[in-house]
């Protein structure tokens, strides 16, 4: 049965492949961090000109979370100064499926990476830190979780998002 399931995803992977990418964005609560990259990812994208309908389908979820609940309050605050509405947006909760559905799964920390595999009951080689994936060479490759701490927390958080989204544009796109 799980070879069937395998073959299954392959082929869902596979027929879209020449239509449109699905990237995951990972963190503990879908309130914050993945949120922040989803939105600045389609704003992004839109912004060269790639309608994110036709070649990407960007979404996020989080490894321990509730469906349905928004984004915290200084994350709106946060991204609609950067001219991005996520008050609309609601939590979702991390599921084997998403995993295999998804074509690249760029995640926060490490602790969110063997989360991930173990989600998906098995190691994935498409599952990477964001600051791995973009090839940022800090010391520390985790993007901390700015829950509860200040605005400037939050826009160092979004800020190291950003620089990363940067490098993943070239990548996926170039």
């Amino acid at each position: 049965m799980d070879k069937e399931k395998a073959q299954s995803d392959k082929g869902t992977q596979a027929q879209r492949k020449n239509t449109q990418k699905i990237i995951l964005f990972v963190c503990t609560g879908n309130s914050c961090r993945s949120i922040m990259a989803e939105g600045l990812l389609k704003k992004m994208l839109s912004e060269k000109g790639i309608k994110e309908s036709s070649k990407y389908k960007i979404i996020s979820a989080g490894t321990h979370t509730y469906e349905g609940f928004p984004p915290v309050h200084m994350t709106q605050k946060i991204m609609t100064e950067q001219g991005i509405d996520v008050s609309s947006y609601r939590s979702n909760r991390l599921t084997e499926e998403t995993v295999n559905k998804a074509d690249l799964v760029l995640v926060m920390t490490q602790k969110h990476k063997d989360e991930v595999s173990h989600i998906a009951k098995k190691e994935r080689d498409n599952v990477l830190l964001l600051k791995e994936f973009a090839e940022i060479k800090d010391k520390n490759q985790d993007i901390a979780d700015p829950i509860g701490l200040s605005y400037d927390a939050y826009k160092y958080c979004l800020e190291e998002i950003e620089k990363c989204l940067i490098k993943v544009i070239g990548k996926i796109d170039g």
